[in-house]
């Protein structure tokens, strides 16, 4: 009596690195093919890159905005699973990369 593997999906041989999506969807699409275990350099790189961050000295700013601003912020950031400054954080980091890009000539997707 044989007994069978756990089948694994036919493409994760193909697959050498995560790629850039393009939309949730497609992530989405992606993972339910894929788990993080088939990527064990990113893994890797994604667990130094988290503690060096641990690491980073930040400095708490104060920033004035309208309680609605406040909590439609708060609302997204509840639907992402995030909290909401590293929401707001992760956003200026976004902006200043697009905006670096802008006026060094090297516009970034998105």
């Amino acid at each position: 009596m044989k007994t069978k593997k756990p089948r694994r999906h036919s493409n994760v041989a193909e697959v050498t690195s995560i790629p850039y999506f393009e939309s949730d969807e497609a992530a989405a699409e992606f993972w339910d093919k894929h788990e993080f275990t088939e990527f064990p350099e990113f893994v890797e790189k994604l667990g130094k890159l988290l503690k060096a961050r641990q690491g980073e000295n930040k400095k708490l700013i104060a920033l004035k905005v309208e309680p609605s601003l406040l909590g439609a912020i708060k609302a997204v950031a509840a639907a992402k699973g995030l909290g909401y400054s590293a929401l707001i954080r992760m956003w200026l980091l976004e902006r200043l990369q697009a905006e670096r890009g802008r006026y060094l000539g090297r516009a970034r997707p998105g």
